[in-house]
């Protein structure tokens, strides 16, 4: 984990991996979960029986569920301090380079790619973060997430 004690620090990270987070399972009642919530009910994610027969050997992730954990993964390997909030202003760049097996273990790596201040006390970092299958030797997804840190007001009494 990193502990920046402010967001004016952030372009200190330029390239740097941040780590990995913790291994996450993958596992088939939060992929049903993931389905109910989404909509997105397609058998290759959702009926192990039909998914056998598939062209994967059996039930998926669903890609969306891979990304909607990034920000999850980014708390996980950095704390930016002296904010007062923390908005998503965007996802880019998503890439699906293989299919994630429900049964699986996935964990993210994040590096920054960019920070710059902006107006009004706002810092906007581009993380890129890489999510890897256990076992696996590329990234099963990449992702590019923009945040902007909003630096606390400093008032004197």
């Amino acid at each position: 984990m990193r502990r920046l004690a402010s967001p004016d620090a952030l372009p200190d990270l330029l390239g740097v991996e941040l780590g990995a987070t913790s291994w996450r399972n993958m596992e088939q009642a939060a992929t049903d979960r993931f389905a109910e919530l989404t909509g997105d009910r397609q058998w290759i994610h959702t009926d192990a029986f039909r998914a056998a027969a598939g062209p994967f050997g059996g039930p998926v992730v669903h890609g969306f569920h891979l990304v909607a954990m990034v920000p999850a993964m980014l708390d996980e390997v950095l704390e930016v301090g002296g904010v007062d909030h923390v908005l998503n202003k965007g996802v880019e760049r998503v890439r699906f380079a293989s299919p994630v097996p429900v049964g699986c273990r996935i964990r993210g790596r994040v590096r920054v790619a960019s920070a710059r201040a902006r107006p009004r006390r706002y810092w906007e970092a581009v993380h890129q973060v890489n999510v890897e299958r256990e076992g696996g030797t590329v990234p099963v997804c990449t992702v590019t997430v923009t945040y902007l840190y909003r630096e606390q007001e400093t008032r004197f009494q």
